[in-house]
């Protein structure tokens, strides 16, 4: 007869004992529980790193009606709606602009505007510009200039009249060629507004040559007419310009003072 054998009573406790119950990640290891309470450590279960999946669209701020702004990617509570008005009436009101908040000057070109760091009033603030606004005016010619003297002349064509915005850098730039004819000894190229010279941008002294040159000036708000002027020193001195080397000259905004 075939002997019977079975689970004692104490084996089956130890089975039961040793039952997993539970289990959690700590760090980078898992951690199970076993019925009897026993922690077993299986080890780490920490995978490569896998790539950085694409950045979510930005949230919209609260629907209430609390004004929001943007700071570190979060939206937080502004302190007040934006100051609009026009840059005369915050030069002589002189708003009250809190931290966070932001005081815009309507006309001017490009657009004037004010952060506020703490409470304080417009004048007070560090004033923030947008870049240069460009290319302000621009002439240019592709004809001969001859018979230049010895008094200096205003070169046909190469004036421009700019209006300026308040509080701004410009930069008046030149260029043309220049000949020396029978008699002369030097030419000189000016940047001039009406009969002010600004800056030379050309002082030749062999037979010919290219002269270029540029000015930086902070002028009064308004309209600026600038121009080129050519003088030889003796005889006459010829400007030449063609289609594939034009004479210029070029005002641009570069930026706020």
């Amino acid at each position: 007869m075939a002997q019977v054998t079975g689970y004692t009573a104490t084996r089956m406790k130890a089975i039961e004992d040793s039952a997993i119950v539970d289990g959690d990640v700590v760090g980078d290891d898992l951690i199970l529980k076993r019925f009897d309470g026993q922690l077993i450590n299986a080890g780490s279960v920490r995978g490569p790193t896998g790539l950085t999946g694409p950045t979510g669209p930005v949230p919209e701020a609260p629907l209430n009606t609390t004004p929001y702004i943007r700071k570190n990617g979060l939206w937080v509570p502004g302190t007040e709606a934006p100051i609009r008005d026009t840059l005369a009436n915050l030069n002589a009101n002189n708003p009250v602009v809190a931290a966070g908040r932001i005081a815009v000057a309507t006309d001017s070109n490009p657009r004037r505007f004010a952060i506020g760091n703490d409470v304080d009033t417009w004048s007070n603030l560090v004033k923030y510009y947008a870049g240069g606004a460009g290319v302000l005016g621009y002439g240019q010619v592709i004809a001969d200039q001859n018979g230049v003297g010895t008094t200096i002349t205003d070169l046909t064509g190469l004036a421009v009249t700019v209006t300026v915005a308040a509080s701004r850098r410009i930069r008046v730039s030149g260029q043309a060629l220049i000949l020396l004819n029978s008699g002369a000894i030097a030419a000189y190229g000016t940047i001039a507004e009406g009969a002010v010279e600004l800056q030379r941008f050309a002082q030749i002294f062999t037979s010919s040559g290219v002269g270029a040159g540029s000015i930086n000036l902070t002028p009064s708000a308004g309209a600026h007419t600038y121009k080129l002027r050519l003088q030889a020193s003796a005889g006459t001195v010829s400007m030449l310009a063609t289609n594939t080397y034009p004479a210029f000259i070029s005002v641009e905004d570069v930026g706020g003072v």
